[in-house]
């Protein structure tokens, strides 16, 4: 995968996942004759750590024909309970709003969603008893049960936070970048990304009623097309894919975009493009596809 700082600032181009070659040919077949499907508010989070080797982001496997491809960080949409009122600490609803310059609503059920999601996919919890706190998670019966109830959706995260004496950390979440799904695939999402430092006293856990292979890797390692992550994630859907069979374009450039940075607290730093941005889809000049992701056009500071 290119390595370039430079590359946000103009068009990027990724060859499209194979299994969605199809909807591709039929979609540019009809030149305009179908209308595409509405896309459903969702989060993605990018779990970030320093490690011996750099910048450190956990990467997490997915359905398999999931829009991001089967290798994306954790996330996914909005659900009905994330509109619930919890204990909050940090930056406002309406700041968030202000933030991501959209409606207020969206946005804070997208941060409760992102929060939400991390929690199930991680068992990484952005709460505390104390406004600068965080609680101490782990591999305990406990937590876990806590996990399965909210990811079944038989408890909510107000519940959860709210039996717990727990305040939802928002200040801890860092927004990134938001990305469209292209308006050929029948799935679509609006996402929004957060960063996330990785609490102290905190590690990722799994969750052995809902097994889903991740694993912390370096930016660096992702610059080899092999199928070393494949190997390694062990999944069916993944195992010996190359990169450029696991990593959808918006993944693929987000990754790229957090190439060059030294640290975590440099990424969280930088400017951001944070308006709606939508993969294009374009041939290759074979028989195959690419995505191609417009530039970075309002830094948001």
């Amino acid at each position: 995968m290119p390595n370039s700082p430079d590359l946000t600032r103009r068009p990027r181009s990724f060859p499209l996942l194979p299994e969605y070659w199809r909807a591709a040919q039929v979609w540019q077949e009809a030149d305009g004759g179908l209308r595409p499907v509405t896309p459903v508010d969702a989060a993605g989070i990018i779990l970030l750590r320093d490690g011996p080797g750099g910048v450190e982001t956990y990467l997490t496997t997915h359905a398999q024909r999931s829009p991001f491809g089967p290798v994306a960080f954790p996330g996914g949409p909005v659900d009905a309970a994330d509109d619930e009122p919890l204990p909050w600490t940090g930056p406002s609803s309406i700041e968030w709003g202000r933030r991501w310059h959209d409606d207020v609503g969206v946005t804070r059920r997208t941060v409760v969603a992102a929060a939400r999601e991390l929690f199930e996919r991680t068992g990484i919890l952005l709460a505390g008893a104390e406004p600068h706190s965080t609680v101490e998670t782990g591999d305990g019966r406990d937590w876990a049960d806590a996990r399965q109830n909210i990811l079944s959706r038989h408890e909510s995260m107000r519940h959860l936070l709210e039996s717990r004496h727990l305040r939802l950390r928002t200040d801890l979440l860092w927004p990134v970048a938001r990305w469209v799904t292209p308006e050929f695939l029948h799935r679509r999402y609006d996402n929004r990304f957060f960063a996330v430092i990785l609490p102290e006293r905190q590690k990722v856990t799994d969750l052995p009623e809902h097994p889903r292979p991740g694993l912390w890797v370096t930016m660096q390692q992702l610059t080899t097309e092999n199928t070393w992550l494949g190997d390694t994630l062990g999944a069916p859907h993944t195992v010996g894919r190359p990169l450029s069979e696991l990593l959808g374009a918006t993944m693929s450039g987000l990754l790229q975009d957090l190439a060059s940075a030294r640290s975590v607290v440099e990424i969280i730093a930088r400017p951001r493009d944070l308006s709606a941005r939508m993969p294009l889809l374009a041939s290759d000049g074979g028989c195959g596809f690419q995505l191609v992701l417009p530039g970075r056009q309002r830094p948001m500071r």
